[in-house]
């Protein structure tokens, strides 16, 4: 016990043994200090590093989402003052449309073929009913829901196809101004995700659009679609425009901050059901009130900064142990 105390009490230690462990407190407590500062700032650096490249990628997918969006408005656009077109709806006789159908249907096949991401394109009345389409499964059937002059994503004409998809509706007017039908073009959602993947970001990473109310209308991962980042007013679960219902929400707080966004930010979320973590970055649409968020787990934004504490953490073993072996060595020479 009598040697056991004079080691646990430092005066009673030999001046050797007090030098050792000054000199060893003099090394390590400053490393270790220093070490530590430089870790959090290094930490940090990178942190902000990551964030900052969703942000990024983020708004480069949305500049791309809104470049699809203005060419194919601009196809529609063009199709809709097509003479062809026009003559054919203005017409007030069966027999004339009929007449005009044959210059029609090669116009029609001409903007299907020169597109290849466009799955449909069709011509409507006044009544809403489809005349003309490139796909003949859509004839007959009537949209008078759509509205004119509109970006839609959802499954606006889902009876037909039974698939989301993004559409595109232009008024058809005569010489006299007169609105005298509707054209529409449908954009299978894979196809719309190719032309934004091309950007290329990563087999971890989950690209995925909101509307301006909330309400997930596209998702990299389909079972994530019709869900909403918030709770919605009851009169508006039922989409007017997407047409389809919003079956829950996700009940995530930290999501609301990308309702009606109009800065790219970023946040950190986490899906109850799958418990892991995730980092988003996120941009706003300059076309339209929606925003694009790219999200990535959490493990492999973390496992960067893991590497760095281990190789921090390793360099004050190492060096403190080199430290202390000398301070001893030098201490024992101390008479």
């Amino acid at each position: 016990m009598k040697h056991f105390h004079r080691f646990i009490y430092p005066p009673a230690w030999s001046i050797a043994a007090k030098i050792s462990v000054a000199l060893v407190c003099a090394v390590l407590i400053p490393m270790s200090f220093t070490v530590y500062y430089n870790l959090q700032q290094s930490l940090y650096s990178v942190e902000a590093l990551e964030y900052r490249k969703l942000e990024l990628l983020a708004s480069s997918s949305a500049s791309r989402f809104d470049q699809l969006i203005i060419d194919h408005y601009r196809v529609i656009a063009q199709l809709s003052s097509d003479h062809h077109l026009v003559d054919f709806l203005a017409a007030d006789t069966l027999e004339k449309r009929e007449s005009y159908r044959s210059h029609l249907q090669p116009t029609l096949q001409n903007v299907f073929r020169s597109h290849p991401d466009i799955n449909a394109v069709l011509v409507m009345d006044k009544k809403g009913e489809c005349v003309v389409a490139t796909d003949p499964k859509f004839i007959g059937q009537n949209y008078s829901t759509i509205p004119d002059n509109f970006y839609g994503f959802g499954s606006l004409v889902g009876e037909t196809t039974r698939s989301q998809g993004m559409f595109f509706s232009e008024s058809v007017r005569s010489p006299n101004g007169e609105i005298v039908g509707t054209t529409l073009l449908k954009i299978r959602e894979e196809d719309i995700w190719v032309n934004i993947n091309a950007l290329h970001i990563g087999f971890q990473n989950n690209i995925f659009l909101i509307d301006q109310q909330g309400g997930i209308i596209s998702h990299s991962d389909p079972s994530m679609v019709n869900h909403s980042l918030v709770p919605l007013p009851t009169e508006s679960v039922k989409q007017v425009v997407h047409n389809i219902n919003l079956i829950d929400n996700l009940g995530i707080p930290e999501l609301k901050v990308m309702v009606r966004a109009t800065q790219p930010g970023h946040f950190t979320y986490q899906l109850l059901r799958s418990q892991v973590p995730h980092i988003v970055g996120f941009s706003a649409l300059a076309t339209q009130p929606w925003v694009l968020g790219v999200s990535q787990p959490k493990a492999e934004f973390t496992a960067p900064l893991d590497r760095l504490i281990w190789l921090n953490s390793s360099s004050v073993v190492i060096v403190g142990g080199i430290t202390a072996i000398l301070a001893l060595l030098l201490g024992m020479k101390i008479k």
